[in-house]
């Protein structure tokens, strides 16, 4: 399972990957140790791979770690993510466009893409 925990209105998001197919107690486990409120943002269905390529597609707004930049482009990803689990109303056309481009076949196993979602104009 992969995660995306991110602090409550703050700028930063942790991409993180486990085994267990509930990832609270990694939020649990996290927020011991943080001081502001912790959310789970998004999950999807993923392993090791899958999460090695995401830190890689982001890695530019890499601040140590496993934590990241909360970006526009990672709130794009992790809204179509919610989009396509039935958790958000509109789609990101432009990342609709894009979510599987250049994802190396070994980060598509274990992993179930998503259905295609209709495009609001």
């Amino acid at each position: 399972m992969i995660y995306f925990i991110r602090e409550e209105g703050g700028e930063f998001v942790k991409i993180g990957y486990t085994s267990h197919s509930d990832p609270s107690q990694r939020l649990h486990d996290l927020q011991i140790g943080n001081p502001r409120t912790l959310i789970i943002e998004a999950t999807e269905k993923g392993n090791i791979s899958r999460e090695a390529y995401l830190h890689g597609k982001f890695d530019q707004y890499r601040q140590r770690g496993e934590w990241f930049y909360y970006s526009k482009e990672i709130q794009r990803y992790t809204d179509l993510v919610n989009l396509e689990q039935g958790r958000q109303q509109r789609p990101n056309r432009q990342l609709m466009a894009d979510y599987y481009h250049g994802m190396p076949e070994e980060a598509k196993q274990g992993y179930t893409p998503p259905r295609k979602a209709a495009v609001i104009k």
